[in-house]
This record gives structure tokens, C-alpha cells and sequence, in this order.
């Protein structure tokens, strides 16, 4: 497997500049995955990864070698797609032996790896059928053995999943983190969907109109995002955003005031800059927004009340007419209509500047692992 690294990449259609300097070092095995909203280039980024777009300006190495003039085939990377691009007229041993036969590789080594490779992914009974006797999941695995049979640096994916159904892309994503464990590859990931970046991911790379917002593991986004776009992103369902205002800073702490629920004091970064009368942003998310029938808190009228098992998703109106969401216990029966009193876990609140830049100082929270048995 091989390092990865982006410098200073921009891509550009005409006037159009559509990827904005891209700097990012991926390790040797690492799992990278790009998240966004649809158009925000990670698609185009990828793409320039495997020499299949064009770079405007910048540099792409695999391992140590500069590789903006080498041809897709020559960069020593596969590419598994949102389509299967499978063969139909062809086995599924032929579709993932056709790369290796046109490389001439010896007939023994191709026996080997395409068997091999259908082991790793439990296709083996599967060498002799057709593309059309095979269920979606099946194709895509597929799909990837033919990635693996030709032992990569790196593996890059394009949505591999976006054509399954849910239930089976629940199941497509722990093949792929199974996969990624037992090779022990360098792999780049390109999706929309925020719950598969957070669940296979080493690192998340947050892109938006181009530029990265933000670059780190999955618990480093969902507890200390850099903006109020990473913040709103990363997380299901998303952060709560409550417009308030400064009334006092004193030392590295702020004084914010809502409409809703009143002053609350909250600790600042040493380097943030605010005064009283300034516009600021709180954010919590709907996990950490502490609701129960009476109370002291803030009077909220429930309007959509969603059951899901184990917990409930509640639709919330403050006196003010905001909306707010808020995840509570599934055990309790939530009628749309009735009030429920509603406070903050002072904890895990955010403060966001005029900018959407993060103001409030949280320290990433310590890992706990699990001991090896």
C-alpha cells in the first residue's frame, strides 16, 4: 500500500474554479473519507486522484512519485463506482479476471487472485453466474473484487453504495470496514451520506463549494466542529442554531442572551474576540437538549413526535415560533400537541461568531478503548 498526498490542488472549468487548493496527507492504510452536499467537488477531487480529471494547478503523489502526467492505468490505483460497470455477457470470475488478462498475466497468478480475492468477499459460489442472477449487494462486491485482484496502492471509492437499499448498505458498510481491517489499505471514499463517513472512516475531510472545511476523525467533527457548516453537517439528525447576543465577556467566558431560554455563561477560546451587543450562534444538538413534562425550563409545544424504538425524535416549538429538535427516551409516549419543559446540557453547548466560526473552548473528548482480550 502507499501514502497519498494532495498539494495545493485546484481544479477549474474555464472561469469556473471548482476545487480551491486542496492540501491533505493520507497515510499508508489509512481509510479517508470526503463528505458533502451534492456539488462540492469530492467526486472531481477523486477523479483527479485517479488521473481520470485533469488538475488545473497543484501536485498528486502516490508514495514518491509526482503523479500529474501519468495515465490513470500507470498510477497503480482501482477505482470501484457508483455504477458496477460489470460486464453482462461475462461471468463473474471473467469480470474480475479481465484486467489481469489484459495485463498478460500468467494464467496461474490470475487463478489465484481472482479465487482469492472471491474468498475475502464470500463470493466464491457465486465465480460462474452471470451479472443478471446477482442481487445488488452481490454486484458490488463484484465490483470491489476486481479492485482487489489487482493489488493496488490505493482503492479509491465513488459512492460505491448509493444504488443499494438501506438495509443492504448497512450491510455493504461493515463488508467495506471488515475489508478495509483485513487488508490493511490505503483507501479514499467519496459519499454524501454524513452516517457512512462517520462509521468507516479513520479520518472525515469535510468539503463545501471546494474548499475543506475541516479534517479529523469522526468524534473530533461531531464534538468539536470548526463552523457552523461542519456543525450543521456532521451529526443525525443535525444541530440545533439559536440566535442570541452578547450582554458580557469577561476573562475567556461570554454571557449570551436568547429569546427563548434566557442568559446562559458559556467559556470562550483564549484568541476569540467579542464584546456585548455582539451576534453569536448557539448550537446543541438534539441528543444533549434536556426536555420533561413540568419543570423550570423553557415551555415548548411538541409538534411532530417520531417513534423509533429505543428513542423518539421530537419536533419542538418555542414561545417564539423557532423550531427545535430534540432526540428523547423511547420510553415514554410523546403526543404532538402537549409541553414539554426544555433546557440545555451546558456541557455540550457550542458558540458560533457572526462568522460561523467556533468561539466556545472545548477540549476533544478522551477516547475510551476497549481492552484486548
Amino acid at each position: 500500500m502507499a501514502e497519498l498526498a494532495l498539494r495545493n490542488v485546484r481544479k477549474s472549468y474555464g472561469g469556473l474554479e471548482v476545487i480551491k487548493g486542496v492540501d491533505l496527507e493520507v497515510k499508508d492504510g489509512e481509510f479517508v473519507v470526503f463528505v458533502g452536499p451534492s456539488g462540492c467537488g469530492k467526486s472531481t477531487l477523486l477523479r483527479m486522484m485517479a488521473g481520470l480529471e485533469e488538475i488545473t494547478s497543484g501536485e498528486v503523489w502516490i508514495e514518491d512519485t509526482l503523479c500529474n502526467n501519468i495515465p490513470a492505468k500507470a498510477r497503480g490505483i482501482a477505482m470501484v463506482f457508483q455504477s458496477y460497470a460489470l460486464y453482462p455477457h461475462k461471468t463473474v470470475f471473467q469480470n474480475m479476471s479481465f484486467g489481469l488478462k489484459i495485463a498478460r498475466t500468467p494464467r496461474e497468478e490470475i487463478e489465484q487472485k481472482v479465487r482469492a480475492a472471491a474468498d475475502i468477499l464470500e463470493i466464491g459460489h457465486l465465480l460462474d453466474r452471470k451479472p443478471s442472477q446477482l442481487s445488488g449487494g452481490q454486484r458490488q462486491r463484484v465490483a470491489i473484487g476486481r479492485a482487489i485482484v489487482r493489488d493496488p496502492k490505493v482503492f479509491l471509492f465513488d459512492e460505491p453504495l448509493s444504488n443499494l437499499d438501506a438495509a443492504l448498505r448497512v450491510h455493504m458498510r461493515m463488508e467495506l470496514a471488515k475489508l478495509h481491517a483485513d487488508l490493511g489499505a490505503t483507501m479514499a471514499y467519496v459519499t454524501h451520506d454524513q452516517v457512512e463517513a462517520m462509521t468507516l472512516a479513520d479520518r472525515i475531510v469535510v468539503l463545501d463549494g471546494g474548499v475543506m472545511r475541516q479534517v479529523g476523525t469522526p468524534l473530533e467533527l461531531y464534538h468539536t466542529p470548526a463552523d457552523m457548516f461542519v456543525a450543521g453537517f456532521i451529526g443525525s439528525p443535525k444541530m440545533n442554531f439559536i440566535e442570541g447576543r452578547v450582554v458580557a465577556a469577561v476573562d475567556h467566558s461570554v454571557t449570551v442572551v436568547s429569546d427563548d431560554f434566557g442568559q446562559l455563561v458559556l467559556p470562550v477560546e483564549p484568541s476569540a474576540s467579542t464584546a456585548p451587543g455582539d451576534a453569536v450562534t448557539i448550537g446543541v444538538r438534539p441528543e444533549h437538549v434536556l426536555h420533561e413534562t413540568g419543570g423550570q425550563g423553557t415551555a415548548c409545544r411538541i409538534e411532530i413526535a417520531e417513534h423509533i424504538g429505543d428513542h423518539a425524535i421530537l419536533k419542538l416549538q418555542t414561545p417564539s415560533g423557532q423550531s427545535l429538535i430534540a432526540s428523547a427516551s423511547g420510553k415514554v409516549f410523546w403526543s404532538p400537541g402537549e409541553t414539554c419543559s426544555t433546557t440545555f446540557d451546558p456541557e455540550h453547548m457550542h458558540l458560533f461568531g457572526a462568522d460561523g466560526r467556533a468561539m466556545k473552548h472545548r477540549e476533544p473528548p478522551q477516547i475510551l478503548r476497549t481492552a484486548a482480550m
